[in-house]
């Protein structure tokens, strides 16, 4: 379950919402907008980082 103070900021974000994605109805919306676009798409964790208030999420997107 995504949290409702939940934050997301990746490199295709701005194309989608400006600032970043916020909350859970942001990130239901972001995914449903990849869905729309992309025939297959998935993210793949790299790795995380604890930043204390923060978790920093490396990785990369694969899309066709």
């Amino acid at each position: 379950m995504v949290p409702e103070d939940f934050e997301l900021f990746t490199a295709v974000a701005g194309a989608i919402e400006v600032g970043g994605i916020h909350g859970r109805e942001g990130f239901r919306r972001y995914f449903e907008v990849l869905g729309d676009t992309w025939e297959d798409f998935r993210v793949v964790i790299e790795e995380y980082r604890d930043l204390g208030d923060r978790v920093l999420v490396l990785g990369r997107t694969e899309a066709r």
